[in-house]
């Protein structure tokens, strides 16, 4: 009986762990050139700033700058980034994933309904599960890049 019990507990808490789960929208400035993109002025509550990443590509120059935007603490963000040392090509990409309590993660889906970079604005709609190219632009050293964008998860 207490083997039963045992199990019974230990399933009901792997169920309670799973449900508290966090939908992460990672946006990723994908730079070109050996310069770096830093946030200009205050970081929003609900955004983690990453630490940049050398392409996997060994073929491709570059790093990505990842941002991450936690949609339990905020669905949207605006913000300006700044472009130093360095110019070239720069390709913003989205990503999404569900961090389960335990760091796990999972897959989810997420809808932009805007996605505004320098004042152009994508075509939104636009629902993705895995990693999806949104716009490229050109930048040089000193440039500032504006950011407006808000997800949701999918229906």
């Amino acid at each position: 009986m207490s083997k039963k019990m045992l199990l019974v507990g230990a399933l009901t808490l792997m169920m309670c762990a799973g449900a508290f789960a966090a939908e992460i929208v990672s946006v990723s400035f994908n730079f070109y050139s050996d310069g770096v993109i830093v946030p200009d002025g205050e970081i929003p509550a609900g955004v983690t700033i990453c630490k940049k990443i050398r392409f996997h590509n060994p073929k491709l120059f570059g790093y990505a700058h990842p941002l991450e935007l936690n949609l339990d603490k905020a669905k949207s963000l605006n913000m300006k980034f700044k472009v130093k040392g360095g110019e070239g090509r720069v390709v913003v990409s989205v990503n999404c994933k569900a961090t389960k309590s335990g760091g796990k993660s999972a897959a989810t889906t997420i809808t932009c309904t805007e996605f505004i970079l320098n004042d152009e604005e994508a075509d939104t709609p636009f629902t993705y599960s895995k990693w999806k190219a949104v716009k490229e632009i050109k930048v040089k050293d000193g440039d500032t890049i504006a950011l407006e964008a808000a997800f949701e998860p999918a229906k």
